[in-house]
């Protein structure tokens, strides 16, 4: 089979928004499609939610950063094999990340299966699979992490600096914590917790 080729494209302002068309929506979504011939095909999606604002977030830290991990190892229909196996048969290079602000899941395939890839990212949004365990590894690993920054200098001295630049309550979610507070924090967390912000 013969490679599809790309187009030579130059990114001024105006070639941009003559491609880009955007949408609204049912529910508020804000949507861009830019139409770009691409090598082989290739087709890139992204979808970013923001997570709230500090008027309806208060006191949660935590739980939202741990939701991207939920969503890409297993979903109610597929579990950690399966799920797996669907990413690798529909040629996905898949992106999902989380924070206490928002949640972005992001994937690229070819042409030929963007519908399924589409629907299989829809389940991992909608759909993600709860398991205890899959909390404790997240948390084993994200202490290793905390162990190992205590013994960073620049490392602490860029997270001191960020916090004196965001001097937000404890209650907002913008709040930085120290590592004491993000260690206990970590110990504390529940599989409900997450569940219950999700």
């Amino acid at each position: 089979a013969t490679l599809q080729v790309g187009e030579t494209f130059e990114p001024t302002a105006e070639n941009c928004d003559s491609r880009d068309h955007r949408l609204k929506l049912a529910g508020g979504l804000e949507a861009s499609l830019f139409e770009k011939k691409t090598r082989g095909g290739q087709v890139d999606f992204l979808l970013t939610l923001r997570l709230g604002d500090a008027s309806t977030r208060q006191n949660e830290h935590l739980a939202p950063t741990v939701i991207a991990s939920f969503m890409e190892h297993a979903t109610k229909k597929h579990d950690k094999v399966h799920l797996a196996d669907e990413i690798r048969r529909l040629k996905m290079e898949l992106r999902i990340s989380s924070s206490a602000s928002q949640c972005s899941l992001g994937f690229s395939t070819d042409r030929a299966h963007f519908a399924e890839a589409l629907r299989l990212a829809v389940e991992m949004l909608r759909q993600p699979d709860f398991e205890p365990q899959d909390l404790e590894i997240w948390r084993k690993r994200r202490l290793r992490a905390v162990a190992e920054l205590r013994n960073e200098p620049q490392a602490l001295a860029s997270l001191e600096l960020s916090r004196h630049h965001a001097p937000y309550p404890k209650e907002d979610f913008r709040y930085i914590p120290s590592l004491d507070e993000l260690e206990k924090a970590l110990g504390e967390l529940k599989i409900d917790q997450v569940e219950g912000f999700y």
